[in-house]
């Protein structure tokens, strides 16, 4: 059964007493899979957000009629349980834009970004329950207090986002969907290879039944503006450093250009590493793989497994945090896990919501990694080997993978160097 990532998002009760939650989903291939800082929409001048004071939503099935569903034989198939919003992630190259460009239908003239897109579907959710009532099912809520439990029921309204996948054969994919759920979210997030060039990033409205609408106009929040407008926070320093945290005070960033100096020595890891939730060790008995699946495959889902239980421990202070930082953490666990010889040692949160990572890689004598991923994406560690002890930092995973990619080669690690 082919495997998909999900990350809820945490939820909120609005002033109607409605429940807003969010999830995040991505059905593409493991190796595929990076996190998403920006996006972008394509809209004519009229339609343009945030100018314009209103947003449309609509059926799956409307874009079919543009040719962009999964369609064959004159059959359509596509989700009915709600609207779909659709947006692009941001390319990262000239060569990148203009294919998106050309993919872009005649007229949508106007680039708007959505800075935060976690926080988008979040503004989302909150208008369609407040302008057009919640469309999910009942949610009991339970708390407990001195002892005493309470609970309480609220209409709910979820708005499940994240990146399209293309694939050769989506209807082989929808085929194995193992659940309702699955298939109604498959059908909205993958499409055929040949739609590539959008780089498409959707928003499901979520609707236990079909809605009579076929489109929903919004009122624009100022929370959506503010997604859009607000950008992400930067980390101080050109690297990622923790006021306090004295031992990284001189470490410079080396991941932006793949430069090749060493980095000063430190001899313990920085102290954001700190306490926090119990470490969780990944056990490969509990990866849910099919039997014969590659090594690392089995290493990494078994590393993911522990990076959602140690994200489960955590005390309810740190938990947003801490799910936030784990969609960053989870690349850098399948980076570990590819890399040859490796064991995670162990996954925990520490008291600010960070995700900490333990690793141990034998295939060059004994090499330790401990690696710290903030809610924001920055990123920063040590690699040791005997008495050699190397920082690496960077404010995003990508840029973290090339510079731990550098390190591990430094101390022998085969198979790392650039």
């Amino acid at each position: 059964m082919a495997s998909f990532e999900y990350v809820a998002d945490g939820q909120h009760v609005d002033e109607a007493g409605n429940l807003i939650a969010c999830a995040y989903v991505d059905f593409r291939a493991p190796v595929e899979r990076f996190p998403i800082a920006v996006l972008q929409k394509a809209s004519s001048k009229r339609h343009a957000l945030p100018g314009c004071e209103t947003i449309r939503i609509s059926k799956p099935g409307r874009f079919v009629d543009h040719g962009e569903g999964l369609a064959s034989g004159g059959e359509a198939h596509h989700g009915t349980n709600g609207w779909v919003y659709c947006a692009s992630i941001a390319s990262e190259t000239t060569g990148e834009q203009a294919a998106w460009r050309k993919a872009m239908p005649a007229g949508r003239d106007v680039v708007s970004p959505i800075r935060r897109p976690r926080e988008f579907a979040r503004a989302l959710g909150a208008m369609v329950a407040e302008q057009a009532r919640p469309r999910g099912r009942i949610v009991l809520l339970r708390s407990t207090v001195e002892g005493r439990t309470f609970s309480t029921a609220h209409k709910s309204q979820t708005v499940y986002h994240g990146p399209v996948a293309y694939l050769d054969d989506p209807y082989r994919r929808l085929e194995s969907a193992s659940s309702a759920l699955e298939l109604a979210l498959l059908l909205v997030f993958v499409k055929p290879a040949a739609h590539r060039a959008q780089r498409e990033y959707r928003f499901a409205v979520w609707a236990e039944d079909e809605p009579a609408e076929d489109v929903l106009d919004l009122d624009v929040s100022p929370a959506l503006v503010d997604a859009m407008r607000k950008p992400r926070p930067e980390p101080e320093g050109s690297g990622f450093v923790r006021p306090g945290a004295a031992e990284y005070s001189a470490v410079e960033d080396a991941a932006g250009d793949g430069s090749s100096e060493v980095l000063p020595r430190v001899e313990a890891l920085p102290a954001f590493l700190g306490a926090g939730s119990p470490t969780v060790a990944p056990r490969l008995q509990d990866a849910g793989t099919p039997p014969g699946d590659p090594r690392e495959t089995v290493a990494a889902s078994a590393a993911v497994e522990a990076l959602r239980e140690a994200v489960d421990r955590a005390d309810a202070g740190s938990r947003k945090q801490a799910a936030a930082a784990a969609w960053h953490a989870e690349p850098v666990l399948r980076f570990l896990s590819a890399a040859p010889g490796c064991r995670i040692a162990g996954v925990r949160v520490n008291e600010d919501g960070f995700i900490v990572v333990t690793a141990e890689l034998s295939a060059a004598g004994r090499v330790e990694a401990s690696i710290a991923v903030g809610p924001e994406g920055t990123c920063a560690g040590t690699v040791s080997a005997g008495d050699t002890h190397l920082a690496c930092t960077a404010p995003d995973v990508r840029s973290f993978e090339r510079a731990l990619k550098q390190r591990l080669a430094e101390v022998g690690v085969p198979g790392s160097g650039q």
